[in-house]
């Protein structure tokens, strides 16, 4: 019988999910696996990367956002450009001015890709979510777990839940004769597999 410290403290190391799916699997994993990022670099099912476009990010990236027009806003009135005369073009992965016609001299041209550099750094906004990027051996597939933006694909059970599980949930992985084994407890069945596309510790039915 687990005292209650040592059941925070799993609690503490794992999390319990309940996908969202038809199958609505609970699944085991470290609470550390999952963390803040972009939703912009994130992965789907089967490996494609999202972007800021698909993100909602307030980004030079995101073509649908106003960032575009609010930075030449602001580079027209720090440097006194005209702002239908200004043309931010994305070059060696940065984004620049174009300077073809503005008569700019070097140093002017350097000055303003600073601006917009710093500009960028301190107005772009990008959606966070709390997900999970891993390698399935085949492609980098990312679970999310909260996001205000779109869908998630899990969601976590109550610490009550949580804690009900983990006091009877094995503390290592039970020796495998094979790919898959499977624990029996009082209320629960665990189950485990070496498949490298399976990133989980274990899954939980209720018996």
């Amino acid at each position: 019988m687990k005292t209650n410290d040592e059941l925070e403290k799993l609690l503490e190391e794992w999390i319990i999910v309940r996908m969202n799916d038809e199958d609505q699997e609970i699944r085991v994993t470290h609470r550390e696996n999952f963390e803040e990022m972009n939703l912009c670099e994130t992965y789907g099912n089967y490996g494609q990367k999202s972007d800021c476009y698909l993100s909602g990010c307030y980004s030079l990236d995101n073509s649908s956002s106003s960032a575009v027009a609010d930075l030449k806003s602001a580079i027209s009135e720090k440097f006194n450009i005209f702002p239908d005369d200004i043309e931010i073009c994305d070059c060696r992965n940065h984004f620049e001015i174009e300077d073809e016609n503005l008569e700019l001299t070097d140093d002017k041209v350097v000055e303003i890709n600073n601006f917009i550099k710093e500009w960028r750094e301190e107005n772009e906004n990008h959606t966070e979510i709390t997900g999970w990027t891993y390698y399935d051996s085949h492609n980098f597939k990312t679970v999310i777990l909260e996001c205000d933006f779109g869908e998630t694909d899990c969601t976590e059970l109550s610490d009550e839940e949580q804690i009900e599980i983990l006091s009877q949930m094995p503390e290592t992985t039970p020796y495998m004769d094979g790919f898959n084994t499977s624990e029996e407890t009082e209320n629960f069945i665990f189950s485990f597999d070496r498949w490298a596309t399976n990133p989980w510790y274990c899954t939980v039915k209720r018996k």
